[in-house]
């Protein structure tokens, strides 16, 4: 697995994973980040996931930035122990009405499609939501 560690002052470290989007590369964040939850690594203030990367803030009072780069590097290299993955299902309303998708006549015209195709297309299936923010 292709990552590396980038070092953001005194109180913050980030691993970077592949330079993509996808679901693999978000997999092994999401993971990363869970598994670091669970071991409960004391110092440890806050977890950012991105796309692609991790950022763990923590108090370098407590742990120093080489203490918590090995004790990541163990959790990545054991990457075989999953953590149970705290993704939510959401289902959330959309309302094709005239009114409300402004838009879709621009969508039929740029996709060639029939507002009844876009609207089928567009509720087949779930989505992956990498991030909020």
């Amino acid at each position: 697995m292709i990552y590396s560690f980038l070092q953001n002052g005194d109180s913050a470290v980030t691993i970077q994973f592949e330079n993509e989007i996808s679901k693999e590369v978000n997999r092994r964040v999401t993971g990363l980040c869970n598994r670091i939850e669970a071991k409960g690594i004391n110092g440890v203030i806050e977890l950012v996931p991105t796309f692609a990367s991790l950022t763990v803030f923590y108090d370098c009072t407590v742990i120093t930035s080489k203490k918590l780069k090995k004790k990541i590097k163990a959790l990545i290299d054991d990457s075989e122990n999953t953590v149970k993955s705290t993704a939510k299902v959401w289902n959330i309303p959309v309302c094709y009405d005239d009114e409300f998708a402004l838009d879709m006549k621009n969508v039929c015209e740029h996709t060639s499609l029939e507002r009844e195709e876009v609207i089928k297309l567009h509720t087949s299936k779930p989505y992956l939501i990498y991030m909020l923010g």
